[in-house]
């Protein structure tokens, strides 16, 4: 399943009209929590569930004059207090702070226990930390009930993979991210990256590797380039033609 098609539902979930305010507090969040996770590239754990308001800070780009939104993560993935000079910060993207924005707008019109410089960004129904597992139990049994837990493959979807693996994928097929910047916005390795990612990298840049000639640019006979082409239009017809029969058996 597309983290598109998932978001879509989860989304829909969280609009609900809901009286009971806790309920509603928990779809809100666990849609909040996955875009702000996926975007930023933070880890869906500790690292998210330890943010306070007071570590986001808003700013303008000198660029563009649009909003940049800078996270610092206090919390390493082992849940260690890093060193004053040891932080790391992650950069929501321009058109994606709105999902700060907007659920602080939501936490905020909950009442005096939320949404201030000293509360946690995803605070529980009493306005304390939230733990991530909370929000990945309700996000897999939603999953289930729409049939949505599994991909293709059989692998079973989880909160991980829906917002760090899914965000991580983007940068680097989308947005043509270099394993370094990456690595930078992930909190990890670039070794880790390249070694987890490696699939991701060739699908963004498949150039490099259909070059079989190191030393001299690549060269094909109008003749033999013709052919080729030719072919590949054949293709990509007979595919098109297998889709409408496929559509007018339906």
């Amino acid at each position: 399943q597309s983290f598109t098609q998932i978001m879509r539902r989860i989304k829909t979930y969280s609009m609900i009209p809901e009286k009971n305010w806790i309920r509603k507090m928990g779809r809100m969040r666990l849609y909040y929590w996955i875009m702000f996770c996926k975007h930023c590239l933070i880890r869906p754990s500790t690292e998210c569930q330890r943010l306070l308001w007071s570590d986001i800070e808003f700013m303008e780009s000198k660029k563009n004059k649009l909003p940049i939104a800078l996270i610092k993560v206090r919390f390493p993935k082992t849940g260690r207090i890093r060193k004053a000079d040891d932080v790391r910060f992650c950069v929501m993207p321009h058109g994606q702070v709105k999902y700060i924005t907007e659920w602080h707008a939501y936490l905020k019109s909950l009442g005096p226990k939320f949404g201030k410089l000293h509360h946690p960004v995803f605070p529980n129904y009493e306005g304390e930390y939230c733990e991530a597992s909370r929000m990945g139990r309700l996000l897999s049994r939603k999953l289930g009930d729409w049939g949505l837990h599994r991909l293709e493959s059989g692998q079973v979807i989880t909160a991980y993979s829906l917002a760090r693996h899914c965000g991580i994928q983007d940068r680097i097929v989308k947005n043509h991210w270099t394993i370094q910047r990456v690595a930078a916005m992930a909190g990890t390795s670039a070794f880790a990256i390249s070694n987890s990612y490696l699939d991701s990298f060739i699908k963004q840049n498949p150039e490099p590797y259909a070059d079989i000639f190191v030393h001299r640019e690549p060269h094909l006979r109008p003749k033999e380039l013709k052919h080729i082409t030719d072919g590949m239009r054949e293709i990509a017809s007979y595919f098109d033609a297998d889709d409408i029969e496929e559509e007018e058996e339906e």
